[in-house]
Order: structure tokens, then C-alpha cells, then sequence
């Protein structure tokens, strides 16, 4: 059970910049948390949309924050990082939240003295009050070798929102590669996975936050730009991995935009087994891919398939 004596501290990082529209339903889902241990820090890369007010409306509240320039995303993150002195760091989008409770919940029930990286489930959607729960990859234990799939599909992703990471093993893996533009997260926890033991990461089969899904996000924007520098982290990282592994990533990097556009387009049974044959390798590793052929199977038939509005979150 979770003391005041035993309770370890978290650092919350929230990177911001322009999102005034979002930021106070981000910093109420952090503070809200009724956490004792809670260290929240703020970079905001000098907004000019109002972000302050709200950011001095909460001051007293959070340990932290600056709003200035920086040199993006992960630059703002790593500044955040530097300021962390909790035993466990984390970073918060400032358009995504915390499920109420997570906190408290999370570190009671996980037995994070075992662990050095902790992640659980996500849900998405518009809002909060309209949000569905994320089904995509439950019960899977990510390895390096999973997390670097990212290119074939989002069912590889891990929430960046859910994950808890101890800060000490950074001297180890380092920060985020300020270089990457969208897959900054993929990459810092590829290269956490092949430094932390498996026995080290813990995966938390519930859904704790929520990812704001809007026009103005990367992922909305620019998916295959995504993929592309998802690949080429991939590709760069691969000669790390074990056994066969580093020669099977690049074949499944170099095949996959063809893999992808066929996959896209399958209707039927027949187009599945074409796809089967014509790229054995993408199919045996796509989650998507099999997914997709267990739908067919259950609708030919006459099986129900769950739609999304089955997973929507009834307040």
C-alpha cells in the first residue's frame, strides 16, 4: 500500500507551445491526480496564444516552468528532464490527460520497485467526454524488436502519455534525439528496451490517458513522413538487436511502403492471400495484417464485429 513515507516521486514534464485551447484541461488532469510525490514541470516554448495566464494561474502548483524558445518538441522534453529530480520521470502532451486516479492507482498496484520502465493503455479521441478506449496491442510485452515495427503500423506504438520511466537509467540510455521530428518517443524507448532486462519493463493491462486526436497533431499531418523517419530509426538502431533480428528489420523496412499500399487495398479473402504470398516476411510480422484477415473470417460468418462505438467511454 501506497504511504506517504514509501511514495515514490514522479516528475511530470508537459512540453507546450501554442496550445492554449488544451493546456489548463492538461495541467487540472496532472494536479487533480491528488498525488503527494507529484513534480510538475512546464516548458513552454514562448507561446503567445494566452498559455501564460493560464500557466500563472497555476504557478503555485507547479515546481517548474519557463516559456521561452526552444528548438522543438523534444528539445523542450529534454529541457524538462534536466529539471526532474523524481525517481520516476514522465512527459504529458499539452493536449493530451491523465485519466482520473492514474497516479495513485498505478504506482499501488505495479510494484515499480521491480522496474525501470512501466507503460499501460491509451484512449483517444476528441475529447475527454468523448473518448474511446485503445484495443491495439493488449497483452503484449514490447521488446525493442516490436517497438522498432513502428513503420508497419500504430498497433507497435507504445503511448508515450502512459509511460513512467526511472529517472537513473537515463545516465545509461540518454535523452531524447532532438533530431527526429516525430518518432523521438519510438526511438528513446527502442533504446531503453534493448538497455533495460525484460524482466525490468512492466506493462499495465489498463487504460490510465487520454490522446487528443485534432488537426493540428503530427500524427494527423504527416503520416507517412511518420513512417519514413520511423524507418530510418529502425534501419539505424537494428545492429543492436538480438539473433536474426538485425538482418530481418531492414528487409521489413525496405518492403513495407509496397507491403503497406497493398495492404490498404485489400477487400476480400483473395486479396489476403495474394498479399500473403507476394510478402510472406511484412505479413508474418503485421499485427494489422492478421487482424484484418480474423475480420473477414468472422464477418463471412455473420459474426459481430466490435466497432468502435463499442469501445466508447460512457461517462
Amino acid at each position: 500500500m501506497i504511504t506517504l513515507q514509501n511514495i515514490p516521486r514522479i516528475s511530470v514534464v508537459v512540453p507546450s507551445y501554442n496550445q492554449v485551447q488544451y493546456l489548463e484541461e492538461t495541467l487540472c488532469s496532472i494536479l487533480d491526480q491528488n498525488y503527494p510525490g507529484l513534480e510538475l514541470i512546464v516548458i513552454d516554448g514562448g507561446s503567445t496564444d494566452g498559455s501564460l495566464e493560464i500557466l500563472q494561474k497555476y504557478a503555485d502548483r507547479i515546481v517548474y516552468w519557463v516559456s521561452e524558445p526552444d528548438r522543438g518538441q523534444s528539445h523542450a522534453i529534454n529541457k524538462g528532464l534536466a529539471k526532474a529530480t523524481g525517481e520516476w520521470v514522465a512527459w504529458m502532451n499539452s493536449d493530451d490527460c491523465y485519466l482520473p486516479d492514474t497516479l495513485v492507482r498505478f504506482f499501488n498496484e505495479t510494484n515499480h520497485e521491480h522496474f525501470d520502465f512501466m507503460h499501460g493503455l491509451c484512449s483517444s479521441g476528441s475529447s475527454m467526454q468523448q473518448r474511446y478506449f485503445r484495443t491495439m496491442g493488449r497483452n503484449t510485452k514490447k521488446n525493442a524488436f516490436a517497438i522498432l515495427r513502428f513503420f508497419m503500423g500504430t498497433e507497435f506504438i507504445i503511448p508515450s502519455q502512459s509511460v513512467f520511466i526511472r529517472r537513473a537509467i537515463l545516465s545509461k540510455v540518454g535523452l531524447l534525439n532532438e533530431a527526429l521530428h516525430y518518432v523521438m518517443d519510438m526511438d528513446w524507448f527502442a533504446r531503453i528496451a534493448i538497455q533495460v532486462p525484460a524482466k525490468r519493463v512492466y506493462y499495465y493491462d489498463y487504460t490510465i490517458c487520454f490522446y487528443r486526436k485534432h488537426a493540428l497533431t503530427k500524427t494527423s499531418n504527416a503520416n507517412d513522413r511518420m513512417r519514413q523517419e520511423a524507418g530510418a530509426v529502425a534501419m539505424r538502431l537494428a545492429v543492436h538487436l538480438p539473433g536474426l533480428q538485425p538482418k530481418l528489420l531492414p528487409l521489413l523496412v525496405e518492403g513495407n511502403h509496397k507491403f503497406s499500399k497493398s495492404f490498404s487495398q485489400c477487400r476480400h479473402l483473395g486479396h489476403w492471400m495474394v498479399i500473403l504470398i507476394k510478402y510472406p516476411l511484412h505479413a508474418r510480422y503485421s499485427i494489422a495484417f492478421w487482424a484484418k484477415l480474423r475480420q473477414m473470417l468472422y464477418k463471412s460468418a455473420g459474426i459481430r464485429i466490435n466497432t468502435q462505438e463499442d469501445y466508447k467511454v460512457k461517462e
